[in-house]
Parts: structure tokens; C-alpha cells; sequence
């Protein structure tokens, strides 16, 4: 699992495949909760999380504004650096594999 912390990586994330963008907290306890779920899920995946605690600020403001992060943690999944699908909230192994595949 790939760990974002700059604009620069976040473009390049999108615009290579397809994948899962978690964005959390380190002071979100459903975020830590959810951490082993995610690295499991992320085995053979294209997955990255952003924690827009430790990130820069230009690039979570971006976040917060432009996938309108009201809540953490918020699971996203794009396809050709386009937003199919999204989630609130901590998710299981299960419940990812049935919404992102």
C-alpha cells in the first residue's frame, strides 16, 4: 500500500491504473481500526491512503474540496483517474472486495 503525502503523488496515483484511495486520520479511531482490513485487501492491489493529518496542506485541502470529504475514513475507487465509487466509514476485507472488487 502506497502512503501519499504530496500533489505530485496523488497525480501520479491517478493517472497510472485503476485502484482504492482511502483517505483517514491518525487521530480517526475507525481509521485504525481499519488499517488491517486495508492491508490485507491491498495484497496484489492498487491501493493508496492519504492521512490529511500528515499530508501536506495544499494537497488536503484539495481532497477535502474537490471528493468533498465531510467524514474519515472515506474509501474511493477510480478507474482511469475517474471516481466510480465511494464509501464512509470503516470497511472489512468483505465489504471492499463487494464494492471495489
Amino acid at each position: 500500500m502506497k502512503h501519499i503525502e504530496t500533489k505530485p503523488e496523488l497525480k501520479e496515483f491517478l493517472a497510472n491504473a485503476s485502484g482504492l484511495l482511502v483517505i483517514g486520520a491518525t487521530w480517526c479511531g475507525p481509521c485504525r481500526l481499519m488499517e488491517p482490513a486495508l492491508e490485507k485487501y491491498s495484497e496484489g492491489r492498487n491501493v493508496a491512503k492519504i492521512n490529511i493529518d500528515k499530508c501536506d496542506s495544499e494537497l488536503a485541502e484539495e481532497i477535502k474540496e474537490k471528493y468533498r470529504v465531510m467524514g474519515v475514513p472515506k474509501s474511493m475507487y477510480f478507474e482511469n483517474g475517474e471516481l466510480v465509487k465511494d464509501a464512509v466509514g470503516k470497511l472489512s476485507v468483505q465489504d471492499m472486495e463487494e464494492m471495489f472488487g
